[in-house]
């Protein structure tokens, strides 16, 4: 791992601009000696990267050199010339420009006098030069030269085919017989008193698997109405649980009614449950650790399941424990790269077993630098390989994909993040504060994440916190005051955070080092702050306000900073303004287009995610123009008053080579204001479609069930249509069919051989539906939701023992 942190260290160093600014405040000779003693520590540490180290000195002389390398990037953060702008470039993405950074120079040479962190840089960098030599000089005293004798090279994988696992993988091996007896002993009507059924044994047994095997098993889903999968971490506050329970029964249940005590938040759970349609409540824990439980029953099934992974198209050879040993050692933590060493670590910070979005660690990783660029593709791709590969070498488990099987959800397994934790906590790579009795081990971590809900003040944590910090995460909890850690580059306030929380952005005031930004709650009435501290933030990636509510507009200065990958709003605001070249951007979630855009339309030229709306001025036209330069988009969301058919018949959208996700959204629909839907509208390769307050002509299903690759189709509206139909051969590739407030719709036939792989299908608030003719032909289907559909209603017990019985999960509500 150090060696990564050298590498990073290096290539600041080697950077034209850095050393060309270096050089005109006289250390450049300082800079070049450096440079070299660093490379050749660099080579030396990657053979001790391929080297399980157990040696005490060793350990020592490696965290000896880590820690000068976190000292070096340091000094050069500290540098006031690191506050100049960077601009974006797209072929090298993390690197300045000459120009920008000797204008900067300039003006600074006149401050060097009154700037500390300038005037010192010389002798700065002299103490860390002695520091090398001192450590050089006690690795050939103690012997540490011989480090990399030996080591050779690294294990090689065995040749596998790229495979997209199931979420709920169909591999696992040898528990059979326990789930069925643990769902048969659920299914037991015999038992009259409520039921508790551990799963008890050693770290690392499969526990969690066989309670997520029960959990999915079609028995269960078909009994149960009601089924909540619950994490308890090690240190957990009940409060906290009982509030995401709820939130999983009722989920339209509001923040602010969540604020009750524990008696409080049982009552409320006991009275939503009440009315739901169950037999007794079972309670399953999968997470009673006993290390003293014994043998492994699994034992004698580990093998078959480790060839089905690791080798699955070879057949085994005699002598196969050689090569199950070197696949078991080529796997493990320590033969990792030093790029995937510290993206492993990196989910330290999040709980176990919870669901985490790819996105967000994929643009964390990408702020953090831990993403190396590549000419051929952009770091968020380079990020998801890296993500597929930890998932390929099971550190890493997936829990969502979309409908083109990238890894949207991911989680990390309990015993890993134990692991991940103990690595971070050896490099100093990353500190969990869950308690003030810890709060002082931040003194030294370059990053924390704070697992706390207990009452007592956040803010004392930043007293106690590394002044260099670079990242803080806060989870479940308000962001504290880290004004003094002016070098933070990544800040993010995580999880469920009441509404009514109000941001203070106050407590930011000279973060402008930022990188990734992403805060939650209630945006205070001091709009300057917020401003202010928007403004100054010139070197930003991320700015994710997604649940940040009130924000408004954001200040014009944050659409010139060149660095933008990302900005993600709450609600509906001004965008770019016609003069930004944002050249970098990827992500511009929930703007609204500018009347300007029509004298130059914004330069972005490798968006990809793109979510526009507008009020009665908004120009359809325009977006036709602007949509006309997109040339990488893959997901559109287009919302508005009446939203003209003629944006539906743009004759450029089936030519998106690139564009899966669409999304219409017409904000006032008018029943003067209907499409006629034809094939030849949609982008050619979609395959998730939303349209919202959309009025059709006529059946839409006809048109859209020839989208060869739809997989995903949402349907939101209150259209006149009384009746639907899906032909035979219809939806070929759909998994998911969600129809929401079709409050006409009496009549839905559905033809044999439609649909024939579809997965899901949700039906809410369509009151006059009555039980679809053709149901039973949906061999496949394993979910069926329906909410407040009171013809439906009537017939759930039609639905359940007769037309459907073939569905593991039902569920249907009342109104």
């Amino acid at each position: 791992m150090a060696e990564g942190i050298v590498s990073f260290v290096l290539d600041k160093l080697l950077d034209a601009a850095v050393k060309e600014f270096l050089l005109i405040h006289g250390v450049g000779e300082q800079v070049e000696t450096l440079s070299r003693e660093l490379g050749w520590i660099q080579s030396f540490l990657k053979d001790a990267d391929m080297k399980n180290i157990v040696n005490e000195r060793e350990k020592y002389w490696v965290k000896e050199v880590r820690d000068i390398a976190y000292d070096i990037e340091d000094v050069i953060d500290n540098a006031s010339f690191l506050k100049a702008p960077e601009t974006g470039n797209h072929s090298k993405e993390h690197s300045t420009t000459f120009a920008k950074i000797f204008k900067a120079t300039k003006t600074l040479l006149g401050k060097r006098k009154r700037d500390p962190a300038l005037h010192n840089l010389a002798v700065e960098m002299n103490k860390i030069l002695a520091r090398i030599q001192e450590i050089n000089e006690s690795r050939v005293k103690y012997g540490i030269h011989t480090l990399g004798e030996g080591s050779g090279a690294r294990l090689r994988l065995p040749v596998r085919p790229p495979v997209l696992p199931e979420i709920d993988d169909p591999d696992v091996v040898g528990i059979d017989r326990d789930r069925d007896n643990i769902v048969k002993k659920l299914l037991d009507r015999g038992i009259k008193r409520r039921t508790v059924i551990s799963i008890v044994g050693p770290g690392g047994l499969g526990k969690t698997t066989l309670a997520r095997k029960v959990y999915n098993s079609d028995d269960v889903k078909r009994q149960f109405d009601v089924r909540i999968w619950v994490v308890i971490s090690q240190e957990f506050n009940l409060i906290d649980i009982l509030r995401k329970i709820i939130k999983k029964v009722e989920k339209y249940t509001k923040e602010d009614d969540l604020e009750g005590g524990e008696e409080y938040l049982l009552t409320k759970l006991y009275k939503t449950l009440v009315g739901e349609e169950y037999t007794k409540e079972d309670y399953l824990h999968p997470n009673s650790r006993d290390p003293q439980a014994g043998k492994n029953p699994y034992e004698e099934s580990s093998l078959e399941l480790l060839f089905k992974k690791a080798l699955p198209n070879r057949d085994l050879i005699e002598g196969y424990p050689d090569e199950l040993f070197e696949w078991i050692i080529a796997t493990s933590y320590d033969d990792l790269p030093f790029v995937l060493k510290s993206c492993f670590m990196y989910f330290a910070a999040f709980h176990e077993d919870h669901e985490i979005d790819a996105k967000i660690i994929f643009w964390m990783w990408v702020a953090e630098r831990l993403i190396p660029a590549e000419e051929s593709r952009t770091l968020e791709d380079t990020a998801e390989s890296f993500l597929e590969d930890l998932v390929k070498r099971s550190l890493i488990q997936v829990s969502k994909r979309s409908p083109t099987s990238s890894i949207t959800g991911c989680r990390i397994h309990d015993l890993l993040r134990e692991l991940a934790i103990q690595k971070a906590k050896e490099d100093n790579f990353l500190t969990i504060c869950s308690n003030p009795d810890n709060w002082k081990s931040s003194a030294k971590a370059r990053r924390v994440a704070v697992h706390y809900s207990g009452c007592g003040d956040i803010n004392e944590l930043m007293e106690h916190a590394n002044p260099n910090l670079r990242s803080l995460l806060c989870f479940e909890k308000p962001l504290p005051n880290c004004s003094r850690q002016r070098l933070l580059k990544v800040l993010g306030q995580m999880g469920q955070i009441a509404p009514s929380h109000s941001v203070d952005f106050e407590y930011f005031h000279g973060l402008n080092q930022l990188r990734y930004c992403e805060l939650r709650g209630q945006l205070n009435s001091n709009k300057w702050s917020f401003h202010s501290f928007v403004s100054s933030l010139k070197f930003v990636e991320t700015l994710d306000f997604g649940r940040l509510l009130g924000q408004g507009d954001l200040p014009d200065d944050i659409w010139n900073v060149k660095t933008l990958r990302h900005v993600k709003l709450c609600s509906y605001a001004s965008g770019p303004s016609s003069s930004a070249d944002l050249r970098n951007l990827q992500t511009l979630v929930s703007v609204n287009s500018r009347e300007s855009w029509d004298a130059q339309l914004p330069k972005l030229p490798n968006l990809r995610d793109l979510d526009i709306g507008g009020d009665s001025s908004f120009t359809w036209d325009l977006v036709a123009k602007l949509l006309g330069t997109l040339n990488h988009l893959t997901s559109l969301s287009l919302c508005g008053l009446e939203v003209p058919q003629k944006i539906v018949e743009m004759q450029r959208f089936p030519f998106y080579q690139h564009l899966q996700s669409l999304c219409l959204v017409d904000k006032g629909p008018s029943p003067d204001n209907k499409l006629s839907l034809e094939v030849a509208m949609f982008p050619i390769h979609v395959t998730t479609i939303t349209l919202f307050g959309i009025q059709f002509n006529e059946d839409p299903l006809p048109v859209l069930e020839k989208l060869r690759s739809l997989r995903m189709l949402l349907l939101i509206s209150e259209n006149e249509n009384r009746k639907m139909s899906i032909s035979a051969g219809g939806f070929q590739q759909l998994h998911e069919l969600m129809f929401y407030g079709l409050t006409n719709l009496a009549e839905w036939e559905i033809m044999e051989g439609a649909m024939p792989i579809l997965k899901v299908v949700k039906l809410n608030y369509c009151a006059k539906l009555r039980v679809p003719l053709g149901l039973q032909y949906l061999s496949s289907l394993k979910e069926l939701h329906v909410d407040n559909c009171s013809e439906l209603k009537e017939n759930a017990d039609e639905i359940r023992n007769d037309i459907c019985k073939h569905v593991p999960h039902i569920s249907i509500k009342p109104l």
